[in-house]
């Protein structure tokens, strides 16, 4: 959940992490990606076949596994800031949904935005 539009960042070819990582890719996918992503195509279906790319190329679980380590990192960071319990657990709320991509209701869903 990130509160943009669906692909809205494919769209703008706003190359985010997934996005990267996913160009990147030694592969026939990531090398369709890289055609499709310089190519001017704005239409929904070339938008799901790139986002359908990211997802098969391993972008977004390679994003997914990139927080989650930075996430521990912040949390041992946190255990050791000696911060009020209350504190500490208004920070790791606020972690875990930065990182889990849970939202207040109205966001819109977004999977390789």
């Amino acid at each position: 959940m990130t509160g943009k539009p669906v692909r809205s960042d494919i769209l703008r070819r706003n190359p985010s992490c997934p996005v990267l990582v996913a160009l990147s890719a030694d592969s026939p996918v990531g090398e369709r990606l890289r055609r499709l992503w310089h190519a001017d195509g704005t239409t929904a279906a070339h938008l799901r076949e790139m986002a359908d790319l990211v997802e098969e190329s391993g972008g977004r679980h390679a994003a997914e596994q990139l927080s989650r380590g930075h996430l521990d990192s912040a949390l041992e960071y946190l255990g050791q800031a000696e911060l009020s319990p209350a504190a500490a657990t208004e920070l790791t709320a606020l972690f875990d949904r930065i990182v889990n991509r849970t939202a207040d209701t109205g966001a819109t869903s977004s999977r390789t935005s």
